[in-house]
């Protein structure tokens, strides 16, 4: 299959999955249920590919992200146009680059006016939703159901603003719920997938907050790691001999004064502060991302356990990359591959070999709605 003919099913292009003209409100019968794949796109923030297992990780292990590469197709050289939140994901929604969409920076609110991938899909009778971390700054359009994080939200006991339930200051929201971001959010998922109309197929977009800064992890992986010392990077002392200005004026770098873990390496100068850092940051950021990995393997699970797996296609990504130390630096606001480079793993049985590998480069913009424009 060539690239451009299998972005075309998996671009969520979706009419042409649709009986000719037939709609949604039309003809959402079971027969017509069957001939049309669900959608779950499941998407962190801040998952760098240096952080996933199928991608050669020094580093940790994620086995069900694993799994899902296992059983479909890895994505080597898939990158987004902005490495920064909002840009990001306002692309994935409307497959076009910022200055069309009207996101650039982290400030401009989305405006929910323009063609989406999931109103296109919900016009053909997909029953739609979102789950997780927005960070759009306006309420979701064209989705059947959401119930979403307020900007960043929050690791622990984070509020969820639900589609329909009011809340405090009279808009549609939601409320507190007690416990672990990514454990809440796997729940909700679960709970979506268990209540959703069954006489239509669905589109989740599936969102986690984590391993988005400042990587506060849960009681149950708070020991992972504890007796080790991860692996650094072979640049993580690059004294940017040779580079541009803009990289040395960057203040996201390990080890500088009056940054992160101040406390626990203010005592420490020069290689020794700098290597401290890094293994409180890594340790705390992965972390996080086997907590992702965990709950992504109870949702994988019940796809399985309902026969949901071969109809559905699954999609694994984040909005970005990030710095693990490369560079010396973390966060992801320069434009090196570590920061550009998107994890991007597909399954659906249907059509994709297990265990393929494609290494065309791909961008964010690839799997929206450009793809039936």
């Amino acid at each position: 299959m060539k690239r451009r003919e299998f972005l075309r099913v998996i671009g969520l292009g979706s009419a042409a999955l649709v009986l000719p003209g037939c709609t949604g409100a039309t003809r959402s019968s079971e027969t017509l249920h069957k001939k049309r794949p669900n959608f779950l796109f499941v998407m962190s923030d801040d998952h760098a590919t240096n952080a996933i297992g199928c991608y050669s990780s020094r580093i940790n292990k994620t086995p069900n992200i694993d799994r899902l590469a296992k059983e479909g197709m890895r994505f080597d050289n898939c990158f987004c146009t902005n490495s920064i939140c909002v840009p990001s994901r306002a692309s994935i929604l409307t497959g076009k680059y910022g200055h069309k969409n009207g996101c650039i920076t982290l400030d401009e609110p989305f405006d929910g006016r323009q063609q989406t991938f999931p109103k296109l899909l919900q016009k053909t009778g997909y029953y739609t939703g979102v789950i997780g971390k927005w960070h759009l700054f306006t309420k979701p359009t064209a989705f059947d159901y959401y119930n979403v994080l307020p900007e960043q939200g929050l690791y622990f006991d984070p509020l969820f603003k639900e589609k329909g339930k009011p809340w405090r200051d009279g808009e549609e929201g939601g409320r507190v719920i007690e416990g672990y971001v990514t454990d809440i959010t796997a729940d909700l998922v679960l709970d979506f997938l268990q209540n959703r109309p069954k006489d239509r197929p669905f589109c989740l977009l599936y969102h986690n907050k984590a391993p988005h800064d400042l990587w506060e992890y849960d009681d149950k992986h708070a020991h992972l790691y504890e007796e080790t010392d991860i692996p650094e990077p072979d640049n993580l002392f690059d004294d940017y001999r040779n580079r541009g200005r803009a990289i040395r004026q960057n203040t996201f770098k390990i080890g500088m004064e009056d940054t992160i873990y101040e406390e626990q390496t203010g005592h420490l100068r020069g290689k020794r502060r700098k290597q401290k850092q890094y293994q409180i940051f890594i340790k705390s950021y992965l972390r996080c991302v086997a907590s992702i990995d965990d709950n992504f393997g109870r949702v994988l699970d019940y796809l399985g356990r309902w026969g949901l797996a071969d109809n559905t296609i699954v999609v694994y990504t984040s909005d970005q990359g990030f710095f693990l130390g490369e560079h010396g630096l973390w966060d992801k606001r320069m434009m090196y591959e570590e920061s550009i480079r998107m994890p991007l793993i597909i399954r659906y049985p249907k059509v994709i070999k297990p265990g393929s590998i494609r290494d065309e480069i791909g961008l964010n913009i690839d799997a929206g709605v450009k793809s039936i424009y």
